[in-house]
């Protein structure tokens, strides 16, 4: 395989409407590792969507790629985004001070790095 990235689109069950994207990308063959990216509509958040969509993305790559490890980085201030790893099993690896710029641009931001190893995701409550 060829890909450095795979975006997969969000939509509920029960309506079909777009909600958000999951994404694995960053990946590195050699490893066998990768990172995810996740977007949600803000009208949907609060209700596990994401954290079911994370999941499953997560138990794609072990099970169909190989990955040996898997991270999420996010904003360390972004409470909602954090919670998706913490709930999920990820391990806080650390903090990259001053590390990016925050969503409109005009400070820098700290980032939170995550990771999970194969055999250590904790299933999402439904």
């Amino acid at each position: 395989m060829t890909g450095e990235s795979f975006r997969y689109l969000i939509f509920l069950r029960e309506t079909g409407t777009f909600v958000g994207t999951v994404s694995l990308f960053g990946i590195d063959w050699d490893v066998r590792k990768a990172a995810v990216g996740y977007w949600l509509h803000t009208a949907y958040t609060g209700h596990g969507y994401m954290s079911e969509a994370v999941e499953a993305i997560v138990r794609f790559g072990f099970a169909h790629f190989g990955f040996n490890r898997i991270e999420i980085q996010c904003e360390s201030t972004n409470v909602g985004s954090r919670m998706i790893p913490e709930r999920l099993g990820f391990q806080l690896e650390g903090t990259l001070r001053n590390e990016d710029l925050s969503a409109d641009g005009k400070r820098l931001t700290d980032t939170a790095v995550y990771s999970i190893l194969p055999g250590e995701l904790i299933p999402a409550a439904t």
